[in-house]
């Protein structure tokens, strides 16, 4: 009778948990009471469990960047190192003056604004079907068709940047409701071809995307502080989004490295409903 409740007993306690787990508790575990074929068993089981916490933990924190679809297709098709060239759209999102700002406000508040301010910018940038690559204190850095490919890819980035914009002056009522100071920022788009791809040690890898639209976006959201538009568009972008769906203004040429032709910026002044 001993022997037999020595191995049902174990036998049970891993059924139970197997019950708890397939009715969503993840917490559930089973203890390691002995050192022979039942007790590896149990260890086995909780092991697995732990990876399952972890993978899931993952799953919610690329979820906060990017939608289901782009999450979906990742963990999908796994993490590769290397890269590939793909027509891609890059946002270049600044908040002004954020130096001055953070001198005047507790470090408490500056992260505060920042973490409220940053959870809407990627909430509009994920709708759109972008990723959020890089946050950089106070910039971010969003691209639309890769990892994922939409060949809508330079309309959904200016869709975003329009939303981006909507978005700070309801963020600023809320500034002003709580007497702390409004923010502005600038959008520079550019479309082109990139190389986007894991790159770091087989360890520790991240999504990382560079070439000349990175670059230009860049570029063009320093130059919005200069010309006084909040988003300025890449004659690229502008060719790609499509005739009628947004309303822009064209600028100024200016000389881009690696071109012999100045480009054209436009100032995007409104999108099609």
């Amino acid at each position: 009778g001993l022997a037999v409740h020595s191995l049902l007993h174990p036998l049970k306690q891993l059924t139970d948990a197997m019950d708890k787990v397939g009715r969503g508790d993840m917490a559930a575990r089973v203890p390691v009471e002995s050192n022979d074929e039942l007790g590896d068993l149990a260890d086995n089981f909780n092991d697995m469990l732990d990876d399952l916490n972890q993978a899931q933990s993952m799953r919610d924190l690329f979820g906060r960047y990017v939608s289901q679809e782009v999450a979906a297709q990742v963990l999908k098709d796994g993490a590769h190192l290397g890269g590939m060239t793909v027509q891609a759209t890059a946002l270049f999102a600044d908040i002004r003056d954020f130096t001055g700002l953070s001198e005047r406000l507790p470090a408490q508040d500056v992260v505060n604004i920042l973490n409220r301010y940053y959870t809407r910018m990627v909430d509009v940038v994920v709708a759109e079907g972008g990723i959020v690559n890089k946050f950089g204190g106070d910039s971010l850095l969003a691209i639309f068709g890769a990892p994922i490919r939409q060949p809508d890819h330079a309309l959904r980035a200016v869709r975003a940047a329009w939303q981006m914009q909507r978005a700070v002056a309801a963020f600023n009522a809320e500034q002003s409701a709580m007497s702390l100071p409004p923010l502005t920022i600038g959008i520079g788009i550019s479309s082109g071809d990139v190389i986007a791809g894991n790159v770091g040690g087989e360890a520790r890898l991240e999504y990382t995307v560079i070439g000349d639209p990175v670059n230009l976006a860049s570029r063009l959201q320093s130059l919005t502080k200069e010309w006084g538009m909040p988003v300025l568009l890449s004659e690229n972008t502008q060719s790609l989004v499509g005739e009628g769906k947004a309303d822009v203004q064209p600028r100024e040429r200016i000389a881009v490295r690696g071109k012999k032709q100045p480009t054209l910026i436009y100032e995007l002044c409104g999108v099609a409903a």
